[in-house]
């Protein structure tokens, strides 16, 4: 599954799921260090795992559909 980080407060992160939109507060101890809001995480089963690529085409796609808009 992948996640999208929402929110950090504290220990708490609060990743969305990218599918359905549910909400998963973590501890930050399970999240790797040096993620931000708006990162992109894969859980495997046992540990999430920073997905750059993900995030880069999330954030490819936004950008085509904002240059759509534009013209």
């Amino acid at each position: 599954m992948r996640y999208s980080v929402d929110k950090i407060e504290n220990d708490i992160v609060l990743l969305e799921n990218i599918k359905d939109g549910n909400k998963l507060e973590v501890d930050i101890k399970k999240i790797p260090s040096g993620i931000k809001e708006t990162d992109i995480l894969y859980f495997d089963g046992k540990t999430y795992v920073k997905d750059d690529e993900e995030k880069q085409k999330r954030v490819d796609k936004i950008r085509e559909k904002m240059n759509k808009l534009r013209k």
